[in-house]
């Protein structure tokens, strides 16, 4: 029991990272790029992502997760940088490149979420 009760603190502050970091690209990624240079853009949005935690979450769930649950963690951490690069190549928000990359994101999301739910009712 100790060991899902671990698991379920990890994965609630995996997922808060991961939707942190979305949702902080979403921000300054379609922030008013005028004032923005491409190398600035690039450093915010990175520095964003780090300032999450995402990554050392990441390797935790490395650690204590089922298999299923960390072959998605690890594609939802790609989705998420997946997003970052789109939107420092430029994409406006709404565009069909950004609107893709944030569905990937989501369906993702909704998978690592299920994988979870089912660890934690196993």
């Amino acid at each position: 029991q100790r060991g899902k009760d671990s698991r379920r603190e990890l994965y609630g502050q995996f997922l808060t990272a991961l939707n942190e970091a979305a949702e902080s690209l979403w921000v300054v990624g379609l922030g008013d790029r005028r004032t923005s240079e491409v190398e600035r853009l690039d450093e915010l949005l990175r520095a964003e992502v780090h300032r999450t935690g995402l990554y050392s979450l990441r390797e935790q769930v490395m650690i204590l997760a089922t298999e299923d649950v960390r072959r998605v963690a690890d594609q939802a951490v790609d989705r998420v940088r997946e997003y970052r690069d789109c939107l420092i190549s430029g994409s406006d928000g709404g565009s069909p490149e950004e609107a893709a990359a944030m569905d990937a994101y989501k369906s993702t999301i909704k998978v690592l979420r299920q994988a979870m739910r089912d660890d934690m009712t196993n």
